[in-house]
C-alpha cells in the first residue's frame, strides 16, 4: 500500500487521489519526495476523529500538522516511530492522557506544539529541552500556564503589587508621542485592555506616534499583546522588553525602528507572534532560541546581516529582503542603511561643493596675478578698484522671513468650530501618516480645505455640525466623517459655492439633505454613509462620479438602513447558507490557531467574525493573526462579506482574481504582509469600495485604472511596494500614498528607489563622479599654479628693474607691455 493509499483509507471525507503527491487534496496539504513518500501532512479542518495510530507508518514523514481539529483520545505511540520528525503540532484539540514515552526517541523534533488539549501527567525533560515547544493550557504536572480547571495546585502566580500599571503606561505612551493623555483611568484609553485593572493589551496601530521606545513598556508585568506597528517610531527595540514575560504579540513592523534586535527578547517565554518587518533594524541577529513557543516571525524588510541563526531554519520565509548569509534566503540584497547610502551622497555633495569653491579660487589666483602687475601702472586706478571692491562687498544681505500663523476671519471661523478650539490652521501632516489633519489655506490665509478630524487621532468630535462653516467662502473640501455628529445638516453649508467635496459619513446625523446643498456649481463628491438621513435625495446627486449614501434611510436610493420603516430595498435572502464551512476551511488553510466552526461562526467570536441577521458573513477582522501562506480564493465566496482586514500577517503569493465576485465588499485591507503579483482587474467590480489598503507589500505592475472610477473609494494607499506606470487619473485627489514606488510622473517621497537603482550602483555613481571631478579640480589647480607663477616672476622683474635700464625704455613701452598683458588676460579668460 503506498503512502496516498493509506491517506484515503485513513481520510476517507477528504477526497484523496491515488496520486495525491500530484493532485490537489481538498482540505489538506501533503507534499512528497521523488519516491512518492509523504514528507508533510497537514489537516486543520475541525476534523473529528482520533488519530489513526496507522500514521506512524509514514516513514519519510517530516512534518505533521493536526492542530484546529476535534480530534480527541490519547496521542498514539506509534508517532514516536517517526525517525525522520521534525515538526508535529497538536495544538487545539480535544487530546488527554500522557505524552508518549516513545516520543523521547524523536532525536531530530525541533518543534511541538501541545497546547490547548486536556493532556495530563509530567512531561520528559527531553522534550522540554527541544527548539520550539508549547505545553500550556493542558493539565501536565509541575508546568506552568496549565488549564485553570485541572485539579491540581495552579502555577500562575498572582501579579506583583502594588499596581503601578496606568504611571508606567503613561510613562512609556508620552516617550512615544501619544499626547495629550485622556483623563481618568488608563483602561479607559482608546486602545488599551486590561483584566482586573491590569495592562494586558496595547493596540495603537496606525496612531501618528513618533516618538520613541522605552523600557517603560517591560514595566507592565500583564502585558500580553503590544501592538504599534505603522507609526513613526524611532530608536532600538528597548531591551526593557524582556521584563515582559507574559507578553504573547509583539508588533512593532512598519517603524523607523533601528539598532540590533536585542537578545533580551529570549525571556518571552511565551511569545509566540513577533513582527519587526519594515524597519531599520541592523546588525546581527542574535540567537532566538529562548522562544519556544514562537509560532509566527516577520523581520522582512530590514538590514539584518551576518550569519542566520540555525534555531529559527522553521521561520527562513520571514527574512527575506536583509543582508542575512549562510542559507538560501532569498532577496538578501539590503545591505546598507538608507541613512548611510544618504549621508554618502551628502558628503559627495560637500566634496563637489569644496571643488568648486577651489576652482573659483585658483580663477581668483590668475586673475589677481594679472591684475597685480597692471595696478604697477597707476595707483590711481588702483585705489579706484578697490574702492570699488569695497562698496560691492558692503551690499546688505538679506534673509527669509517667516510670516506669523495668519490671524485671519476664516481661521478664527474654523479653530472656534470645535469643542474643544482647535490649536492650528493652515497646517498640513499634523496627525496620522495616513489620514493627516490638513487646514490648508491660500497665501491670504482663506481656508480651502478641512480634513482629518476624525476618531482615529481622537475620542470623536461630537454635537451639531458648526453651522458657522457655511461663512468659509474659499472652502473647497470639507471632511467631518467617522465622528459622533448628531442632528442635521446645516442649511448653511449651501453657500460654500467653492465646495467640490463633501465627507460626512460614519456619524449619527438625521432628517432630509438640504435642498440647497444639492444646487452648489461645483460638488461632485459626496459621501454620507451610515448616519440616519432620511427622505429622498435629489435626483442629480445620484449622478455624481464619487459617492456613497450606503446605510441611511432615503427612500431612493439601495443599500440603506434595514431597520428603516419603509425599507423598500431591502432583499429577503434564505436562512440558511454556507458561509462558516466556508471561512472554516479558509482560516485553517491561512494557519489560523483557533479552529472556527464549521457551523455558527457568528457567534464563535465577534471580535474576528460578524454576520447580519440572517447569518451571512458580512466582516472578517484578522488582523496581526499570524496567518500565512496564500489567501484562498474561496473566501471571496462570501457574498455579503463588506469588510475584510488581513493587515499584518505574513501572507504571501497574490491576491485571488476572485476578489471581483464579492461585490459588496467596502473595506479591504491587505496591508504589511508579503503579497506579491499585481492588483487584479476584477477590482473594477468592487463598485461599493470605500477603503483599499496595499501598502507595505511586494506588489508590482501598473496601479489599475479601474480603482480610480471606483465611485466610493476615498481612502486608499499604495505606499512601499514596487508599483511602475503612472497614478490613475481617478486617483488625483490622493495627496498621500504613493511614496516608495516606481511611479512616474509623480513628486512622492522615494519615487527613485526602484527595482533598477540599486544600492550599490547609487554609492557607485556618487563615488566614480567625485574621483573625476576631483581629478580635473586637481589637473586644473595644478595649471593654475604654473600660471601664477609665471605672473608672480613678471611682476617682480617690473617692480625690481634695472635703474640703469636703456634710455629708450620708459613709460609708455611699460604702458604697453601691460596692455599686451591685460588683452592676454582677458583672451584666456575668454577660452
Amino acid at each position: 500500500m503506498t503512502d496516498c493509499q493509506l491517506l484515503q483509507h485513513l481520510f476517507p471525507f477528504h477526497a484523496i487521489a491515488n496520486d495525491c503527491c500530484n493532485a490537489r487534496v481538498q482540505f489538506a496539504r501533503v507534499s512528497c519526495n521523488p519516491y512518492g513518500q509523504i514528507t508533510s501532512l497537514a489537516i486543520n479542518t475541525g476534523y473529528e476523529s482520533t488519530i489513526p495510530d496507522q500514521l506512524g507508518e509514514l516513514e519519510a514523514l517530516v512534518s505533521l500538522d493536526l492542530s484546529s481539529n476535534k480530534l480527541y483520545g490519547s496521542i498514539p505511540p506509534s508517532l514516536g516511530l517517526l525517525e525522520s520528525l521534525q515538526y508535529l503540532d497538536l495544538s487545539i484539540n480535544n487530546l488527554d492522557g500522557p505524552i508518549p514515552s516513545e516520543f523521547s526517541h524523536l532525536k531530530y523534533l525541533n518543534y511541538l506544539h501541545l497546547e490547548s488539549n486536556m493532556l495530563s501527567g509530567t512531561i520528559p525533560s527531553q522534550l522540554q529541552n527541544i527548539s520550539f515547544h508549547n505545553f500550556e493550557n493542558n493539565c501536565f504536572h509541575s508546568f506552568p500556564h496549565q488549564n485553570s480547571s485541572c485539579t491540581f495546585t495552579q502555577f500562575a502566580a498572582p501579579l506583583p503589587l502594588p499596581n503601578k500599571d496606568c504611571q508606567n503606561l503613561a510613562d512609556a505612551l508620552t516617550a512615544a508621542g501619544f499626547s495629550p493623555l485622556p483623563a481618568g483611568s488608563c483602561c479607559t484609553w482608546p486602545g488599551i485592555g486590561c483584566t482586573q485593572d491590569r495592562v494586558t493589551r496595547v493596540y495603537l496601530p496606525d496612531a501618528g506616534l513618533r516618538g520613541v521606545l522605552v523600557d517603560a513598556w517591560g514595566a507592565l508585568p500583564g502585558l500580553e499583546e503590544l501592538v504599534l506597528r505603522g507609526n513613526g517610531l524611532r530608536s532600538g527595540v528597548p531591551k526593557g522588553l524582556g521584563n515582559a514575560t507574559r507578553l504573547m504579540i509583539l508588533d512593532l513592523a512598519g517603524n523607523r525602528v533601528e539598532g540590533a534586535v536585542p537578545s533580551e527578547l529570549n525571556t518571552l517565554k511565551r511569545l509566540g507572534q513577533l513582527y519587526l518587518n519594515d524597519n531599520l533594524l541592523s546588525e546581527k541577529l542574535p540567537d532566538l532560541s529562548g522562544l519556544k513557543q514562537l509560532v509566527v516571525i516577520n523581520c522582512q524588510r530590514n538590514y539584518l546581516s551576518g550569519p542566520f541563526p540555525a534555531s529559527l531554519s522553521f521561520f527562513a520565509a520571514g527574512f527575506e529582503y536583509n543582508c542575512l548569509s549562510g542559507t538560501n534566503l532569498q532577496n538578501q540584497a539590503n545591505c546598507i542603511l538608507p541613512d548611510t547610502i544618504y549621508r554618502i551622497q551628502i558628503a559627495a555633495g560637500i566634496l563637489t561643493l569644496i571643488l568648486l569653491i577651489a576652482l573659483l579660487i585658483g580663477f581668483y589666483w590668475q586673475e589677481k596675478a594679472a591684475f597685480t602687475r597692471s595696478i604697477k601702472l597707476n595707483d590711481s586706478m588702483h585705489q579706484l578698484l578697490l574702492n570699488s571692491e569695497s562698496m560691492g562687498r558692503s551690499g546688505a544681505s538679506g534673509g527669509l522671513v517667516i510670516p506669523a500663523q495668519p490671524d485671519t476671519a476664516d481661521c478664527r471661523t474654523v479653530m472656534n468650530a470645535f469643542t474643544p478650539p482647535l490649536l492650528i490652521c493652515c497646517s498640513a501632516f499634523t496627525g496620522a501618516h495616513d489620514n493627516p489633519v490638513q487646514i490648508q489655506c491660500t497665501p491670504g490665509g482663506n481656508v480651502t480645505s478641512i480634513s482629518g478630524l476624525h476618531r482615529k487621532l481622537t475620542t470623536g468630535l461630537t454635537g451639531s455640525l458648526p453651522a458657522s462653516l457655511g461663512a468659509l467662502s474659499y472652502l473647497q473640501s470639507l471632511d467631518l466623517s467617522e465622528n459622533h455628529f448628531s442632528g442635521e445638516i446645516p442649511a448653511s453649508y449651501a453657500n460654500l459655492t467653492a465646495l467640490t467635496l463633501l465627507n460626512l459619513a460614519d456619524n449619527s446625523l438625521s432628517g432630509p439633505f438640504p435642498k440647497g446643498l444639492s444646487e452648489l456649481p461645483l460638488l461632485n463628491a459626496l459621501f454620507l454613509q451610515n448616519n440616519h438621513i432620511s427622505g429622498a435625495l435629489p435626483s442629480n446627486l445620484l449622478n455624481f462620479s464619487r459617492h456613497n449614501y450606503d446605510n441611511n434611510c432615503l427612500k431612493n436610493v439601495p443599500n440603506q438602513d434595514p431597520s428603516c420603516v419603509f425599507n423598500p430595498f431591502a432583499a429577503s435572502r434564505p436562512p440558511n447558507n454556507t458561509d462558516c464551512a466556508i471561512l472554516s476551511t479558509a482560516m485553517a488553510m491561512m494557519g489560523f490557531i483557533v479552529p472556527i466552526p464549521a457551523s455558527g461562526c457568528c457567534m464563535w467570536n465577534m471580535r474576528y467574525v460578524s454576520c447580519d441577521e440572517y447569518g451571512f458573513v458580512t466582516g472578517l477582522t484578522f488582523g496581526s493573526s499570524g496567518l500565512k501562506g496564500a489567501v484562498p480564493w474561496s473566501l471571496f465566496g462570501l457574498s455579503q462579506l463588506s469588510v475584510l482586514e488581513f493587515n499584518n500577517n505574513a501572507l504571501t503569493s497574490s491576491i485571488p482574481e476572485e476578489i471581483g465576485k464579492a461585490t459588496n465588499l467596502q473595506v479591504v485591507d491587505f496591508s504589511y504582509n508579503a503579497l506579491s503579483g499585481t492588483i487584479p482587474t476584477s477590482v473594477a467590480n468592487l463598485t461599493r469600495l470605500q477603503q483599499f489598503y496595499v501598502q507595505y507589500n511586494q506588489l508590482s505592475g501598473p496601479i489599475p485604472n479601474s480603482l480610480g472610477m471606483l465611485p466610493q473609494l476615498n481612502q486608499a494607499n499604495f505606499a512601499q511596494n514596487h508599483f511602475t506606470g503612472s497614478i490613475p487619473q481617478g486617483l488625483s485627489w490622493m495627496t498621500v500614498g504613493f511614496d516608495h514606488n516606481c511611479l512616474s510622473g509623480t513628486s512622492f517621497p522615494y519615487e527613485s528607489e526602484c527595482e533598477e537603482s540599486s544600492v550599490g550602483g547609487k554609492i557607485a555613481g556618487s563615488v566614480v563622479g567625485t574621483i573625476v571631478l576631483l581629478c580635473l579640480v586637481a589637473w586644473y589647480l595644478r595649471r593654475v599654479y604654473v600660471k601664477v607663477k609665471e605672473a608672480q616672476h613678471s611682476a617682480d622683474t617690473l617692480e625690481f628693474a634695472d635703474p640703469e635700464k636703456p634710455e629708450y625704455w620708459g613709460e609708455d613701452d611699460a604702458v604697453e607691455d601691460l596692455q599686451h598683458e591685460g588683452t592676454e588676460s582677458q583672451r584666456r579668460w575668454k577660452s
